[in-house]
């Protein structure tokens, strides 16, 4: 009757231990899970104060192709020289347009940053390339009317 006992306790013990270490895995799994997860938003976040200050930058230059013909009548006072201007510049047109597209890629980092939030904690990721083919695009654009811009006026 000892020996059944002893048997009992022997399976009771390994099973005790094995359901601790199944808990102690369990909340390994648990915390690396929550680990991962956190790193996760945080790398989102990062991604989104890139956006940011990409947004910022191009509202800057933006700002800057506006005022760039006050400065050159600035200059031509500070200098006493008389510099012809064109009569019709697009340097205010592109950089209002500039401006505008600084903020909207504020505003498409912003709602790219809610939905990746909202995917990562539904464990449900899938990536999107939308705000960089637009970003480019953009870019490309601006780029493409300054060329056409500068060339006119050689």
């Amino acid at each position: 009757m000892t020996w059944i006992y002893a048997i009992c306790f022997f399976v009771w013990s390994v099973s005790d231990m094995q359901a601790e270490i199944g808990y102690s895995l369990f909340c390994f799994y648990i915390q690396q899970m929550d680990e991962q997860r956190i790193s996760n938003h945080l790398a989102n976040e990062r991604t989104f104060l890139a956006w940011i200050r990409t947004g910022i930058g191009i509202m800057a230059f933006g700002f800057v192709v506006v005022k760039f013909s006050l400065f050159i009548k600035e200059i031509s006072l500070v200098l006493n020289k008389e510099i012809i201007m064109p009569q019709k510049g697009y340097s205010s047109i592109l950089g209002i347009l500039l401006v505008g597209f600084g903020v909207l890629i504020t505003l498409l980092a912003y709602l790219r940053y809610k939905r990746v939030e909202k995917q990562i904690n539904d464990q449900s990721y899938v990536h999107s390339s939308i705000l960089i083919t637009i970003l480019m695009t953009c870019i490309f654009s601006a780029g493409i009317m300054l060329v056409i811009y500068l060339a006119r006026s050689i």
